[in-house]
């Protein structure tokens, strides 16, 4: 099914149209939490996110987004709001930290750190940091880095400005646009954020539930770029829109696409990004000597299903993303992720999910290093090394709330690879990774330790030991 050439003008228009109903919470930006927000956080606000019915399908959350969910479950739920009070209460001010992590680490494995933007797995030291500053209800600023021995990776920065149902955010931001929290199949925080101008919302809008992002930017790092027998080195320009909507209470249905195109000899400037958002054609690459292949995107349907029965609570989401090259009616390769979550089961939370893609889906005719930026993938697949081949993986995730101080998270994965050797024949691996992170606290410091220890896809034993101490 591709998406026509008005969807998303027609998804604007809807949006234009019932921001002037009912606004469900507060007026005004909000600033962001940290997309490597740690790790006994993350898991008690996706608790939060299933219990409440939260209805957006990406991240970073919005602080407004999650003080708002935290209070509707305030006497329904009062231990997990218990539980989430005193970070929420840190950010009740006009200026805050939302994350200050420090750790030390061993590995063997340059790819084992996936969630800290494109800093090296095998970095011994990592010192992650976030934090924000609001100067009235309608400007502000966020901005979060993670430092290694090696180097500082950007993970945002950006300005704020607008109202609750326009709120533009001007710099680098990160982007989880996955209903999967294992895999992401369009965008993640593998890699560095990438400058960017990007039109949100604060909280759901109207009773539908309504949240949409619209974005423009331009990657960190040049490529090679092809047109025919032309080959340049340019940075590509990218943009994308997302939109999502509750038709009742209990199901959120929505839709996403990234568009990667222009730079080098392609470089259109500007004028390009409201085609490459909208059309299924680039008109400028269509009326030169280029070749046929314009520009790649890759548009996701999307499903989430949030229901209660007798007090137990569940949540079944999935996705199909397929990739087109603008101009090019050949092979569209396809990619699905499905899982199901339990937010609750006593002291403990439960989710298993799936991913798979085919052969060439995160390959470009257009772009030497695919869907990548500084050779880190703009995605995130528990198999990164292999993204230009088919892959498939099953990961179990246990999250243990122990007590009021302690939490224990483990996941076991596998994954499996297909490659395609120059003589043609596949070469399929598979791979098993065992990971656990325990997490202690006392008053307003935590500590704890991870290890991870596994074959990866490619067939190399890869580990990773580290402690961490936060604030």
């Amino acid at each position: 099914m591709r998406p026509s050439n008005s969807s998303l003008l027609i998804a604007v228009c809807v949006v234009i149209s019932l921001s002037y109903s009912q606004v469900v919470y507060s007026a005004g930006v909000s600033p962001y939490l940290p997309l490597n927000l740690p790790n006994h956080i993350a898991q008690k606000i996706e608790r939060l996110g299933a219990i409440a019915g939260e209805a957006s399908l990406n991240k970073p959350y919005k602080i407004a987004q999650v003080t708002a969910l935290a209070r509707k479950i305030q006497t329904t739920h009062p231990l997990l709001y218990r539980d989430l009070a005193p970070y929420l209460r840190n950010h009740k001010e006009r200026t805050s930290t939302s994350l200050m992590q420090v750790s030390l680490a061993s590995s063997n494995n340059s790819i084992s750190n996936p969630y800290h933007f494109g800093a090296d797995g095998e970095s011994r030291l990592l010192l992650e940091t976030a934090g924000y500053a609001m100067y009235s209800d309608n400007i502000g600023v966020s901005a979060s880095a993670v430092i290694s021995e090696y180097n500082v990776n950007k993970a945002q920065g950006m300005v704020h400005v607008g109202v609750d149902i326009l709120q533009l955010d001007i710099g680098y931001k990160s982007r989880w646009w996955s209903v999967g929290r294992i895999n992401s199949l369009l965008l993640s925080n593998e890699s560095e954020a990438f400058a960017s101008v990007s039109a949100s919302n604060v909280v759901p809008i109207s009773a539908f539930d309504i949240n949409y992002e619209v974005f423009a930017g331009r990657l960190n790092n040049e490529v090679g770029i092809y047109s025919g027998d032309i080959f340049e080195q340019d940075k590509p320009y990218i943009t994308g829109a997302t939109f999502n909507f509750s038709p009742i209470r209990q199901i959120t249905l929505g839709f996403a696409h990234t568009t990667v195109f222009g730079g080098g000899v392609r470089d259109a400037g500007g004028s390009e990004f409201f085609e490459a958002l909208t059309a299924n054609n680039l008109g400028s690459a269509e009326n030169s000597s280029f070749s046929e292949a314009q520009a790649d995107r890759r548009y996701a349907l999307r499903a989430r299903y949030n229901h209660e029965v007798l007090g137990f609570h569940y949540s079944i989401y999935g996705e199909h993303v397929t990739r087109k090259v603008l101009g090019d009616n050949g092979e569209q390769p396809n990619a699905a992720t499905i899982g199901i979550y339990f937010p609750v089961i006593n002291d403990s939370s439960f989710r298993i999910e799936a991913t798979r893609y085919d052969q060439g889906f995160y390959n470009s005719d257009i772009y030497n290093n695919g869907y990548q930026d500084n050779k880190t993938s703009l995605a995130h697949f528990i198999a990164t090394k292999a993204q230009n081949s088919a892959a498939k993986s099953l990961t179990a995730q246990w999250f243990w709330l122990m007590n009021a101080d302690e939490s224990l998270t483990t996941s076991l994965g596998w994954s499996q690879v297909a490659l395609l050797a120059e003589n043609s024949n596949e070469l399929v691996n598979s791979g098993l990774n065992f990971s656990a992170d325990y997490r202690s606290s006392f008053r307003s410091v935590y500590w704890g330790v991870e290890t991870s220890y596994g074959l990866d896809a490619m067939g190399e034993h890869v580990y990773r030991l580290g402690v961490y101490l936060g604030f």
